[in-house]
Parts: structure tokens; C-alpha cells; sequence
């Protein structure tokens, strides 16, 4: 790829990228986020049109206009969301092939071809096995074979090696696949935020910054605080991390044997006033499962929870109104087609509304104001009235914690994976925004996988599994290391369970 702009509603999203890559070669393309990097493999994947530049294929200039073209060329795009279904079988994930055009399928031969793939690359995958038993790298290895059914020459991973780089059996398996795919001359393009895991498998890295290509680094050349110094566009300097500070244990919040039908089960959780907790699981169904309990979607079904002199007993459902409950979610959506005022009011409306139902108007201007010096002007080139299409993750991050200080005064925040799919500065400005609301009295509870991510922002740890508390550490007793370990064995066990039971 060669010179390629990409111009959209007077909005430079690509300005002169390039790249290239060899046969039987895997390349990295890193950036933070909204460099470009998704826009660039839409353009090569025919997802999108470019404004200006060239895309050379077997040194021939080509034209891709589609998605079904792409494939033709043995272009394979593998999205950070999974495309397999859940509910069926490995097996029948193989015979779901995207714009197949034969009058019949034939089952035996695609499956018996499958297997092959299975014994070739070494991995021992049952077709019959469901893919919701399966663990991530799994899941990305079965996309991977059914790109290479297709006769795949060049596979685009984007962001989906985000939950591997914490498991090294995964990552050792990860580098071993990669390392056959290249031998049999598939190449493949590793899209992600992160220098790690990207230096331990590229050969070569190209790092796009504002749409730009602004460096290649071949494997002798790797140094991560180099590469992440080149990304950001500025010198990174050494620090230390922030020290952790003892707070007040006095209880705030308090879980005393909760129980949710749905699987959550003698949850004890205290919480003091300021104080930010982790929930550490490897399991999203666990982790939608604190959301549904938070935001009053099910029942308590044993326990108490007391937050601030509010309590809720067996087969009462939260109000997380009427308990000042914030939920920071990285699913939450930004509205492209509103204005900053209107996403940021948007859940605020009820609260500011009449008994007749009339919008206090002069409110709502007055809380908005207020959220717009502290968290946008001068700091997020977005006007009051600028339509939100264009916004990066963390300015969409920013926006769901101003609706949240908008809606009402919070006391407890749930945050579910808040720095997931966001690039290093962005992380630290989120997780810096999340402070100062526990510095202002709001109790804080992290709900994430990432280790290292709860490590840095919080003052306990709490590890869950089958929806049970099996343990908790503290950053500011124990150090970093010793709870890395603890969570390394902790997704071991975890997985050797779900294995027995299944």
C-alpha cells in the first residue's frame, strides 16, 4: 500500500500511509487510537474507498472494491469481536463460509478438509466441541483455519490478541501456530495499541501516527520504549508508578453473602468511603452478571447490600438511581448523528424533568457547563454543538463518565473493563479520571480481566471464579509481582475447572 489519503466530510482520517508486506512474513501495525490503523486494513479488505494512493498485489496495481473481492485474492480480515456463533459446534463454524457460491455444500469433504487443518497445525480442537467452551486463543485459531480453507495468503488480525498476552501457554501456542502459517507462506498483519505482545511475534512493525505512517523497525531494531515513544509522538520519560495511599476502611458500601440466581453466589465485598476495588474474573458472563445486579436489571435472591444508609435485601432489585450507582461500561455507545450536549444529557433528561414533564432547560445548560470546563475545554477539541462522528475511544470514554456526573451524584461507580481497546496515553487519562472521583468521595469498583490494569488503579483485589470469591490481595501489602502470580495460577485453575465440568 502505497501513498494512501483517505478524506472523509473534510476529515483527514489517512494522510500518505504505507506499508508492505512479504510473502510467508508477519508484520505489526501499531498506533493509538484513531491513527488510522482499522481505517487502513478497511481500505486493503475493500470494507472502504481511499481518496488517494495505490495497493500493489504480487507487485501488480490493483483496485479493491469489495469484500468478496479481497477473499478472492486470499485477503482475510479477523475483527477483535469474534465471528464464530457461540452456540454452535466448532465443526459447524467450518462450514459457515462468507459469499460461498456453490448450488451445494459438501459437508463430509469440508469437514474432512478441517480435521486436516486440526492434525496439520497441531492443534487439538474436537470438531464436536461448542466454541462457547472454548478459551480465547481457541477461538482465534479457529478463525485463522477457516481463513486458510479459503486459501488465505494474507490474514489481518485487529486488536484481537488484547486478552492473550496475560496467558503464556497461549502466547507460546500463539507463536508456535504463526510460526507455520509463515513456513506454508501465509503472512499475516497484527493490528493492535500495545508493543507487547506485537515485538515477541513481527518481524517487522509499522507504527501509524494521525493517519500517518511515521516508522518501520525491523526485529533488531525492537526497543518498546522506542516504539511507544514513536506512536504517541513524544519522548517517553521513565516514572515510577504512583504510589498507592492507604485510605479509610470505615464502611461505605458493603456485600454481605449476595446471591443472584443467575450465578453470582456469598459475595462479601466492603468498600470505604474513596476507596477503589477490584473484581478480577476471566469470564464475561460473570462480569455481566455484577452489571445486572448494579443496575437493577435482577433480584437479589439471598444477602444484603448496604451503600451510605440504603439497603437492599432478599428479592429487592437495586435503583441505581435512587442509590447515586454510576455504571461505566466500554460497551456504552456514543450517538454519531448528536451533538456533545445532547450525548452528554442524554440520561440526564428524567432527572431534570418536571412532574409535567418539562425539561428544566436552564439546569440542564448549568450541569452541562460545568462538565464542559472540567472535562472538555481545552482538552477535547469538541464544541457544544459539534456532532460526535468523529470522536476517538477515549473521548467516547470521557463522554460516558460526564453522562454519569450528569445523571446524578454518584457514590459507587461500577466500571466494566473501562481501559479495554484503549491505547497507553488513553488509559492513563481514563484511569486518571477515575481517581480524581474516588478523591472526591465516590467508592469505586473495577470489574475487569486485566490484571495489570486493577493493579495500577486499585487499593484491593478481589478474585472470582464460578461466581465465588476464591481470594483477594492488596497492591499496597503484597507488591505487583507476587499478584500476577497469584492471577497466572488462578486462570490456570480456572481453566482446568471449566475443562472437568464441561
Amino acid at each position: 500500500m502505497d501513498g494512501i489519503s483517505k478524506i472523509k466530510d473534510d476529515y483527514v482520517i489517512l494522510d500518505n500511509a504505507w506499508l508492505n508486506v512479504r510473502v510467508g512474513e508477519t508484520v505489526g501495525l501499531l498506533g493509538m487510537n484513531n491513527a488510522g490503523k482499522t481505517s487502513l486494513m478497511r481500505i486493503l479488505t475493500g470494507a472502504a474507498g481511499l481518496t488517494q494512493g495505490c495497493i500493489y498485489y504480487d507487485d501488480k496495481p490493483v483496485s479493491i472494491r469489495s469484500g468478496a473481492q479481497s477473499r478472492r485474492l486470499g485477503i482475510h480480515y479477523i475483527a477483535h469481536h469474534s465471528s464464530l456463533v457461540e452456540c454452535f459446534s466448532v465443526a459447524e463454524n467450518f462450514l459457515i463460509v462468507p459469499a460461498r457460491k456453490d448450488f451445494f455444500i459438501d459437508r463430509k469433504a469440508v469437514l474432512y478438509e478441517a480435521a486436516q487443518l486440526l492434525r496439520k497445525f497441531e492443534l487439538d480442537i474436537p470438531l464436536h466441541s461448542r466454541v462457547r467452551d472454548l478459551d480465547d486463543y481457541e477461538r482465534l485459531s479457529i478463525e485463522i483455519l477457516r481463513a486458510t480453507m479459503q486459501n488465505a495468503r494474507a490474514i489481518i488480525v485487529d486488536n484481537a490478541l488484547n486478552q492473550l498476552y496475560l496467558n503464556d501457554r497461549a502466547m507460546h501456542r500463539l507463536l508456535s501456530l504463526i510460526g507455520k502459517l509463515n513456513r506454508h507462506g501465509i503472512s499475516l498483519i497484527l493490528v493492535g495499541h500495545h508493543t507487547f505482545p506485537l515485538v515477541e511475534i513481527c518481524d517487522r512493525i509499522f507504527i501509524l501516527r494521525k493517519g500517518m505512517t511515521v516508522g518501520e523497525f525491523e526485529r533488531r531494531e525492537y526497543d518498546e520504549k522506542i516504539l511507544t515513544s514513536v506512536m504517541v509522538g513524544d519522548k517517553l520519560e521513565s516514572k515510577s508508578p504512583l504510589p498507592h495511599v492507604q485510605k479509610s476502611r470505615e464502611p461505605f458500601f458493603r456485600m454481605s453473602g449476595v446471591a443472584v440466581k443467575s450465578g453470582l453466589q456469598n459475595l462479601h465485598i466492603t468498600l470505604g468511603k474513596g476507596e477503589i476495588a477490584g473484581v478480577c474474573t476471566t469470564s464475561a458472563e460473570i462480569k455481566q452478571e455484577f452489571v445486572n445486579l448494579f443496575s437493577g436489571t435482577w433480584r437479589i435472591s439471598a444477602g444484603r447490600i448496604d451503600l451510605d444508609g440504603i439497603s437492599y435485601g432478599r428479592q429487592q432489585k437495586i435503583n441505581p438511581g435512587k442509590a447515586g450507582i454510576g455504571i461505566l461500561s466500554c460497551r456504552d455507545k456514543v450517538f454519531p448523528t448528536m451533538s456533545l450536549y445532547d450525548n452528554v444529557m442524554v440520561t440526564a433528561h428524567k432527572r431534570l424533568s418536571s412532574r409535567l414533564g418539562k425539561i428544566r432547560k436552564g439546569s440542564a445548560n448549568y450541569i452541562f457547563n460545568e462538565l464542559y470546563v472540567k472535562y472538555f475545554y481545552q482538552k477535547i477539541p469538541l464544541g457544544k454543538h459539534s456532532l460526535c462522528d468523529h470522536t476517538s475511544t477515549i473521548t467516547g470514554a470521557i463522554i460516558n463518565i460526564a453522562r454519569i456526573m450528569a445523571f446524578q451524584q454518584t457514590k459507587l461507580l461500577v466500571c466494566l473493563d473501562p481501559t479495554r481497546n484503549l491505547d497507553l496515553v488513553s488509559s492513563q487519562i481514563l484511569t486518571g479520571h477515575i481517581r480524581k472521583m474516588a478523591a472526591a468521595g465516590a467508592s469505586v469498583l473495577v470489574i475487569s480481566s486485566d490484571i495489570y490494569e486493577l493493579i495500577d488503579i486499585c487499593d484491593r483485589i478481589y478474585f472470582f471464579n464460578d461466581g465465588a470469591l476464591v481470594g483477594g490481595a492488596s497492591p499496597l501489602d503484597s507488591g505487583a509481582q507476587p499478584i500476577v502470580d497469584m492471577f497466572k495460577s488462578f486462570c490456570s485453575s480456572s481453566r482446568l475447572a471449566a475443562y472437568r465440568s464441561g
